[in-house]
């Protein structure tokens, strides 16, 4: 008795002997020796030793009787009977032990199961709270939950017991894991690490969890989520866990000694080769309120492979699973309970569209199976045990047996079928569908049902073992309906009128709907059969055919309206507001104006309660085409022709008029020049441009009539010409109403040409001569301006012209070539070419050949710039030789005769081309022969001789 030693009557209830030890090794009782009366409920015994002697936990010997119920006797040591020693009487259930086999002596009776894997793992003695230190239980542990019988109220800590509690004195409690979605994105990672671990697991609502990838394989093929090997209960609060990969893979795989317990869960999607698409269980499967849909199987169990554990499912939906063997829904290899849940549209390949029993235990209560198909056994095949009680099977289909087929035991009450398509299944056949056209939907509750038609042969058919609540947790009736789904007589328990807080403006109407809401939660349009009623004097609203529908007086506020039904009202709150702006006019609605004029259009609003406001310059303008309007509805026309859209808008509301653009219109002429002035008798070209409405503009000048004041005249050109009499006069173009003027200002006569004569003359070398210039004016008159004229040349090296008072207009040959004279005055200017030729003039006074006479030779020097000359004394009438060779003959030059004087000197006078200026020859010789050869100068160049001048040659 290292920790009890019991001579008496002991009771321990919620206690915990640890460590405990007794060294005599011919003695025993590490945790307890027991020779008197002991009962020990609800306690853990670990770790206690006994040495050599027995019973390492409880040693029981002699007179002692020992009672265990739920205790825990965990590694305890002895020679012999670790756990429990047993000599006398030991009694009792539920109780645990590890490890296994077991190691206790003579225990049997006391109903001690041995477990393989420690209860309380590694855990040991410590303060987990309470007064006292316990062992606790891990997540997992065989003991959790394993009774349902003589559980204490609270464990050693004061804590609350489950039930069923766990064994020992520590309750375990687990800690519910709450796994997040972002949106409706559930956190996969997070669901995948919890559900490794034995607990609680809390989802959030609406939230799908999809897995994407491969968890793990085993030889039960590929999971998306960890096998279950301990107890994991799910809260789906409405959410889902579906697949979406390439990868196949099933969603659930529960192990031999897990348990998956959920409510309110979805699971979908599952895709497998092997057994159960959606959960494959060989350990315990408790489905509450939850859906299995969706899931393939290319094997069996399209939902759901049993095989060999236990599968409950209560008010709960599997639909739209498949198999490619048997099983659409539930293949099972071990136990199924099916209460209040409804198997609809699965499907297999070969057998049981439904559930394919094959040498397991099925029971079915108050269930509904519609719509699934097979090979063989549309809605079920039983070739093992099967419980049926209050079922509905409707429009199952299959080639043999459509709603059942059944080759082994089979018990049967209250079940219905329809069509007759049974094989040896005993189902009463129903005269009608007893779903009638009804089909799986959300009737209510958090899973889909088939709801039963009113007048459905499954109401109120049952023969007995009816559930309290259908699958919805709508109250079962006595006699209840066939099936998962519980008919009620509906009542009208509210109504909801809708929209609730509509707001209208004053004048416009509101449609109002009133939906009754029955007991049975559905619910029915009751708008053409309530009665309807508004507060406020100047709202209506409709009992007739428009029903509901309310009008808006012109007072604004929120008034009541009110759908009534015997004693059930529903109500809305009607808000009138403003009356708002339902059309515009616009006017004139369609006027017709010349391109580039306007037109003012006005826009009046009409309004809910028919009101009418002016609203031109609150409303939005706008027109088609190359048109312009402002913000006042003052609209420009452009240049295009036709007809325009003009739109004035507010908000959404527009109102139209059609505005006729025709061809411009002329509004004014233009005359140009505008103020010109001319000399008399001369001419003024006029231009009248003509601007039309458009901005556009036009030549008219000979389109228009044209008129001049005086006594001047003006052509049909619009080309004037200036009378005699100076002064100011109008000019007119006219055409139509639209007339242009302009000033014409008639002046004295003006110069309008020259004329230079004598016309292109030929002058000698040194010669000159006098031109006259003669003006033309403008009246055709004419004058001498030799005098008031400036003359000018283009070569002065040819001739040169005065411009001095005394002989203005006199030109002098300076040289041999051509030169242009001008003369010019104000602008106007005359021309006229002079030739310049060589001269040699020879005055000879002869007398009679008696000898050489006094005579002048006079030569005209080229390039001189005086008009002095060379003088030469000759004797009248000798005769002038060149020599016996005539030179080339110049322009200008004249040759009288060949000489051949002898006797006298010969002078060359040679200039080299140089300048000679001031040159004086003298002397009282006869001058036999006299050359000039290559002058030009500037100065004078003079010869004087006392002797007679015999001959003379000029070289050019």
């Amino acid at each position: 008795g290292g920790g009890i030693f019991n001579l008496g009557s002991m009771t321990l209830t919620n206690s915990t002997l640890s460590g405990n030890s007794t060294t005599n090794s011919s003695g025993g009782g590490g945790g307890i020796f027991n020779l008197g009366s002991m009962t020990l409920t609800n306690s853990t015994l670990s770790s206690n030793s006994a040495g050599g002697g027995g019973g390492g936990g409880i040693f029981n010997v002699g007179l002692g009787s020992v009672t265990l119920n739920n205790n825990l006797l965990v590694n305890n040591t002895a020679g012999a009977g670790g756990n429990c020693f047993n000599g006398n009487t030991v009694t009792g259930s539920g109780n645990q032990e590890f490890p296994s086999p077991s190691n206790s002596v003579g225990c049997s009776a006391a109903g001690l199961t041995a477990v393989a894997i420690n209860p309380l793992g590694t855990n040991a003695l410590a303060n987990n709270g309470g007064p006292t230190q316990t062992i606790a239980l891990p997540a997992g542990s065989s003991a959790i939950g394993a009774t349902t019988t003589n559980c204490p109220a609270t464990d050693q800590r004061g804590t609350t017991r489950a039930n069923p509690c766990s064994i020992g004195a520590y309750e375990y409690v687990p800690t519910n894991i709450t796994v997040g979605c972002t949106g409706t994105v559930g956190d996969v990672p997070a669901l995948i690490a919890a559900i490794a671990t034995p607990g609680t697991i809390d989802l959030a609502a609406g939230c799908t969890y999809t897995l994407t990838a491969l968890n793990n394989t085993g030889v039960n093929g590929p999971n998306g989520l960890p096998v279950i090997t301990g107890q994991v209960t799910i809260n789906g609060n409405g959410a889902t866990i579906t697949r979406s990969s390439a990868t196949q893979f099933r969603i659930f795989q529960v192990a031999v000694g897990g348990t998956l317990t959920t409510n309110n869960l979805t699971i979908s999607g599952g895709n497998t080769g092997f057994g159960g698409g959606g959960i494959y269980n060989s350990g315990t499967v408790m489905l509450t309120n939850s859906t299995i849909s969706g899931n393939t199987s290319t094997s069996s169990g399209g939902g759901i492979y049993n095989n060999g554990g236990s599968v409950t499912l209560t008010n709960s939906t599997l639909s739209g699973n498949s198999a490619g063997n048997g099983g659409g829904g539930i293949y099972n290899l071990g136990s199924v309970t099916l209460t209040n849940s409804t198997l609809s549209g699965n499907s297999a390949t070969s057998q049981g569209g439904g559930i394919r029993n094959s040498g397991g235990s099925v029971t079915l209560t108050n269930s509904t199976l519609s719509g699934n198909s097979a090979g063989t056994g549309g809605g079920i095949v039983n070739t093992g045990t099967v419980t049926l009680d209050n079922n509905l099977f409707v429009n199952n289909t299959a080639t043999t047996g459509g709603n059942c087929y059944n080759l082994s035991m089979y018990q049967s009450n209250g079940n219905l079928a329809y069509p007759a398509d049974n094989s040896n299944c005993s189902l009463t056949v129903a005269a009608s569908n007893p779903l009638g056209t009804n089909t799986l939907t959300n009737n209510g509750g958090p899973t889909q049902t088939i709801a039963l038609p009113t007048g459905s042969p499954a109401i109120g058919a049952a023969t007995a073992n009816c559930p309290a609540t259908d699958q919805r947790g709508t109250t079962r009736a006595n006699p209840c309906s066939i099936g998962a789904y519980e008919y009620v007589a509906p009542t009208l328990t509210s109504i909801v009128v809708t929209p609730a807080t509509p707001s209208i403006p004053a004048g416009t109407t509101q449609q109002f709907t009133a939906t009754g809401h029955y007991s049975d939660n559905s619910t029915q349009d009751l708008t053409i059969s309530v009665t309807w009623a508004i507060s406020g004097t100047a709202n209506t609203i409709s009992n007739a055919g428009n029903a509901g529908l309310a009008t808006a007086g012109s007072t604004t506020g929120s008034y009541t309206v009110r759908a009534t039904s015997s004693a059930i009202e529903g109500t809305a709150t009607l808000t009138v507001t403003t009356a708002i702006l339902t059309s515009i006019v616009v006017t004139p609605a369609a006027p017709s104006i010349a391109a580039g004029t306007t037109q003012q259009f006005a826009a009046t609003g009409h309004y809910s309660d028919n009101s009418t406001q002016n609203l031109t310059s609150g409303v939005t303008w706008a027109i088609s085409g190359t048109n312009q309007i402002n913000n006042a509805g003052l609209a420009t026309a452009g240049s295009t022709t036709g007809g325009y859209t003009v739109r004035a808008t507010s908000g959404a509301i527009e109102g139209t008029a059609t505005l006729t653009v025709t061809a411009p219109l002329l509004t004014s002429i233009v005359v140009t020049p505008a103020t010109p002035s001319i000399a008399a008798g001369t001419t003024q070209q006029f231009t009248a441009t003509g601007h039309y409405s458009d901005n556009s503009t036009q030549d008219v000048t000979s389109g228009v009539t044209w008129a001049i004041s005086g006594t001047n005249t003006i052509s049909n050109a619009g080309l004037a010409t200036a009378g005699s009499t100076n002064g100011s006069y109008t000019v007119r173009a006219t055409s139509g109403a639209v007339s242009g003027t302009a000033t014409l200002t008639v002046s004295t006569a003006t110069l309008s040409s020259l004329a230079i004569t004598p016309v292109n003359p030929t002058l000698v070398e040194w010669a000159s001569q006098q031109f006259t210039a003669t003006g033309t004016y403008s009246n055709n008159s004419t004058q001498n301006l030799t005098s008031s004229v400036t003359w000018s040349v283009d070569h002065s090296n040819v001739i040169t012209v005065s411009n001095l008072v005394t002989n203005t207009g006199l030109v002098t040959a300076v040289g041999v070539g051509s030169a242009v004279l001008t003369g010019s005055s104000n602008g106007i200017t005359a021309t006229t070419t002079i030739t310049v030729v060589s001269g040699l003039i020879v005055t000879d006074p002869f007398d009679n050949g008696s000898g050489a006479k006094p005579g002048t030779l006079s030569y005209a020097l080229l390039h001189a710039t005086s008009g002095q000359v060379i003088s030469f004394t000759l004797t009248s009438g000798s005769t002038i030789n060149v020599g016996n060779a005539l030179p080339p003959v110049k322009a200008g030059v004249q040759i009288l005769a060949p000489c051949s004087i002898t006797g006298g000197p010969t002078i060359t006078l040679d200039g080299g081309f140089q300048a000679i200026n001031g040159l004086t020859l003298s002397g009282n010789n006869l001058l036999q022969g006299f050359k000039l050869k290559g002058f030009w100068g500037k100065g004078l160049i003079a010869t004087t001789f006392g002797n007679k001048l015999k001959c003379m040659a000029v070289i050019r």
